[in-house]
């Protein structure tokens, strides 16, 4: 059974009673981890599966987390190196690029692989130069209107499900508007360009194409949900039987499914917290981010009455529309609900990995740069900084090291700017003392970042339900 400890024992007060060390911490991770419609699939929707450092990559494969590309490509997940582009170099959605990289290596096929790429890529022909006539413009418009993924596979020599009626001068038009954008700095208007040159032209086609996936939303989501997990897990090792981890694979839709009436989560979360024999701490921690709108109001309230109704506690992040809520807002009205003693909400969100290329994590197969010119803020992978909150939380309780609220060693991502290094902050935002001060008062627990130093600290050394 679930023994409640309140958060304020978890950082800094002074009147909490501790649970005897010997009983076991149980930390639940609740959130999406089979990707969309991935739980479903697998025959996984809310399912709790244990986890720890030893059967990390079993229960990865158990859950089968995958992502579909806007192509239709199926990407699948073993284990997190599968995130990586240098596995993901080895799928087959990259086998044309790399075949012809291949034969333009080897002197004996250098000239044929260059032919197919002249041919296939409209290199040195002449229909930028030419004024468009109608057709042409409407064909720019069906350019631009097209999907990149979907260009993508037609330039990679693979059939697509719903071809897209085109006549030969519209279908070179696509090619040549869609390649100026990304590619124009590479292209070679000489019919005979050298070998050496289309190789640079192949190696663009390709980083273009591996950064069109590692920064698409679903395969973010989806590494962020696993990265994050390994984060508590590897980072916080105490004995296996008085420190347990549990996945609960509860995606948006299921959580939506929850709220409308299945009482599937409640009824499993509830028995397997209720089956214990011992007195334990027991913590859910959402991969969630909730806005200020009504359905995440809604969904947030049903977790908050779940963990109230199970003696735990519900630990998730906010978005940023929870930040400035107005007075009488339905988040203020949350807050004054019994049940919103149950729950604490972080924010922001925290840097989980550096960027690839030659300077920072460096990739094998094959000269690929994330961010060739200045790195996009956005395009950076972020995670939840509920998962850090945990790791405070687990500290705290075991209590075998002198407590303090920072979480070090982050990834140090150093950067250029103008003639100087500077090495990035690890919160999604650097956020001043005043504005910590005013997120506090939101009833919203926010984690401080510094420059350069790859850290974070939460504010205040305590997480507070958002009640307080």
């Amino acid at each position: 059974m679930s023994a409640r400890l309140d958060f304020e024992y978890g950082f800094s007060s002074n009147n909490a009673q501790p649970i005897e060390p010997e009983n076991p911490m149980r930390v639940y991770f609740l959130g999406g981890f089979s990707g969309a419609h991935g739980a479903i699939e697998n025959n996984s929707v809310n399912k709790i599966v244990k986890i720890d450092i030893d059967n990390f990559d079993d229960v990865m494969t158990k859950l089968c987390p995958f992502v579909y590309l806007p192509s239709g490509q199926l990407l699948t997940f073993n284990e997190l190196e599968d995130f990586h582009p240098d596995s993901l170099f080895d799928d087959r959605i990259f086998k044309n690029l790399r075949r012809l990289k291949k034969e333009l290596g080897n002197s004996a096929t250098a000239e044929k692989a260059a032919q197919e790429i002249i041919t296939s890529f409209q290199i040195g022909g002449e229909l930028e130069s030419q004024p468009q006539t109608s057709d042409a413009q409407s064909s720019a418009k069906t350019a631009d209107s097209e999907n990149s993924d979907d260009m993508f596979e037609r330039l990679l020599g693979q059939k697509q499900s719903s071809p897209i009626p085109t006549t030969t001068t519209q279908t070179k038009g696509n090619i040549d508007n869609f390649l100026a954008n990304i590619l124009s700095p590479h292209i070679i208007k000489d019919t005979k360009p050298e070998h050496q040159s289309l190789m640079v032209f192949i190696d663009s086609a390709l980083e273009e194409l591996m950064n069109s996936i590692i920064h698409a939303k679903e395969f973010q989501a989806l590494e962020s949900a696993w990265r994050s997990v390994r984060d508590v897990i590897f980072n916080e090792e105490y004995d296996d039987e008085n420190q347990l981890f549990y996945i609960i694979n509860t995606d948006s839709e299921a959580l939506k499914n929850a709220v409308a009436g299945d009482p599937t989560l409640v009824t499993k979360l509830g028995q397997h917290i209720k089956d214990s024999d011992l007195e334990t701490y027991d913590v859910i921690i959402g991969n969630y981010q909730f806005s200020a709108d009504n359905e995440d109001i809604t969904g947030l309230n049903y977790l908050a009455s779940v963990a109230e109704s199970l003696k735990c506690q519900f630990v998730s992040a906010a978005g940023d529309g929870l930040i400035n809520a107005a007075e009488g807002s339905l988040w203020q009205q949350f807050r004054q609900t019994p049940q919103a003693n149950h729950v604490a909400l972080t924010y922001p969100r925290i840097l989980l990995r550096i960027p690839y290329g030659e300077k920072h994590e460096e990739v094998d197969a094959f000269a690929f740069e994330e961010f060739r010119h200045e790195h996009q803020h956005h395009q950076l992978l972020w995670g939840n900084s509920a998962f850090a909150c945990a790791r405070l939380l687990i500290r705290k309780y075991h209590g075998k090291v002198s407590f303090d609220a920072h979480i070090t060693e982050l990834p140090a991502f150093v950067y250029t700017e103008g003639d100087e290094q500077k090495l990035h902050a690890c919160g999604e935002y650097l956020l001043s003392e005043q504005q910590l001060i005013d997120i506090r008062k939101q009833g919203i627990s926010p984690f401080a970042s510094f420059r350069n130093k790859n850290s974070i600290r939460l504010f205040g050394d305590e997480i507070k339900a958002v009640n307080a």
